[in-house]
């Protein structure tokens, strides 16, 4: 019994062992892809987890660099957030799941059901556009007339042909760009688009009566315990006070290693 004991503790101090060594090497390899002088890194965060539980996690680099006063300048830790970007479609999908199976939300419903004005691509008058489309990539928008606009834009006024802003149509495919016999209907093609989202946050306010950030707030992050928002001024003081700053190197919108 005694030395199956210590066989039992030998095979767990070598997968310690083991474990330390791929961890080192891990960190080693993360440290020098933040240091790459072609392309370095502000800051880097890492977790791995196995199993429901954290296998690895290391912090690289600053959350905010003060070239004037190098001791103002702060390192990137585990309480650092960041802005995630397009991983915000992600989580904004589960918001649309919970109103569905809330019952306020049919995946496969007409949008103009929601939005209360029809909205068609004017290319396929007959298509009717789903919730189902805009989570998939599939609504036949385009991002070539744009996503993001100021608050006197509505989107109505974006979408429809008769629409002060409508402009010149590019935020729909039309039969003529199709390329390769590929039909660009709604649900019939998938393009990667951020309009999509706009339009599906929009969809999700008509159902839930409330703004899309102050749903996603109270539907999803803070039951799930995730420090973030949809918009900053949901942030506490102290989430405010964890956020990193976004650097990239370039000069005239373009990268520039030796850029500012």
């Amino acid at each position: 019994m005694v030395s199956l004991l210590w066989m039992q503790a030998a095979i767990a101090q070598n997968v310690t062992g083991v474990q330390a060594k791929l961890d080192r090497q891990v960190t080693k390899e993360l440290a020098s892809i933040v240091a790459n002088p072609q392309r370095p890194l502000a800051g880097l965060s890492i977790v791995s987890i196995k199993d429901g539980k954290i296998a690895y996690q290391q912090q690289f680099g600053y959350r905010y660099i003060d070239r004037d006063n190098p001791d103002n300048t702060l390192v990137v830790d585990a309480h650092t957030l960041f802005r995630v970007a397009s991983v915000s479609k992600m989580v904004a999908a589960i918001g649309a799941m919970c109103l569905v199976e809330q019952g306020k939300l049919d995946l496969d419903a007409d949008i103009s059901r929601y939005l209360g004005y029809v909205v068609r691509n004017p290319h396929f008058p007959d298509a009717v556009i789903t919730t189902r489309m805009l989570l998939s990539h599939t609504s036949s928008l385009r991002d070539d007339g744009g996503y993001n606009f100021p608050s006197n834009v509505s989107m109505q006024s974006f979408l429809l042909p008769a629409g002060a802003h409508f402009d010149h149509g590019l935020q729909w495919a039309n039969a003529a760009s199709a390329s390769a016999g590929a039909d660009f209907a709604p649900g019939k093609y998938f393009h990667y688009v951020n309009l999509n989202w706009g339009v599906l946050g929009t969809v999700m306010e008509a159902v839930s009566g409330q703004r899309f950030d102050v749903f996603m707030r109270d539907t999803v992050l803070h039951p799930l315990g995730i420090a973030g928002a949809y918009h900053p001024d949901l942030l506490s003081t102290d989430e405010l006070s964890r956020l990193a700053v976004l650097y990239r190197k370039q000069e005239n919108e373009v990268w520039n290693v030796q850029g500012p």
